[in-house]
């Protein structure tokens, strides 16, 4: 796999870590939409197992892709320029299995905290990630890695 240094590629790092602060405002203004939104209307034991098992299933994808990064010593920071593109481990279903997982993160603490505005918020989280976050990421990822990248992104879907 072909590796460039960050150093080498101004445009290969955001200015901003866009993933993290839009699953921080998805969740606070989900919240904030509860004096508004009805609670979820499944009863409460029901909704901490599912929430819980959808939050563990989330978690466990981002555990997995860190690890993935960490033995190919390239960053997980969403702003940070790329030394190795990852094409195995969940990255066989999904260019963006990071961003998938913290849309079920978000809709699992929904469900788990039967908080019907986080629920509502899930959506716009995954189109905000899309354009945000994903589609430049992946303009950066093409510049840098080239045929492999456009290798990757004909055989792989961005989402699922």
């Amino acid at each position: 796999m072909p590796q460039t240094p960050a150093s080498q590629n101004p445009a290969a790092s955001a200015r901003f870590p866009w993933p993290p602060a839009l699953v921080a405002l998805a969740l606070a203004g989900g919240f904030a939409l509860g004096p508004v939104a009805p609670d979820w209307p499944l009863a409460r034991a029901p909704s901490l197992a599912i929430g819980g098992v959808i939050i563990l299933c989330a978690l466990a994808v981002d555990l997995w892709c860190a690890s993935l990064f960490r033995r190919r010593h390239t960053t997980l920071a969403p702003h940070r320029a790329a030394s190795t593109l990852i094409v195995d481990g969940p990255y066989r279903y999904s260019r963006n299995p990071i961003y998938i997982a913290h849309i079920c993160l978000v809709i699992g603490i929904g469900v788990f905290t039967r908080a019907s505005g986080v629920l509502l918020l899930a959506p716009v989280l995954a189109l905000a990630l899309d354009r945000l976050s994903a589609a430049p990421e992946e303009k950066r990822l093409a510049e840098q890695f080239g045929p492999e990248f456009r290798a990757f992104a004909a055989r792989t879907r961005r989402w699922i």
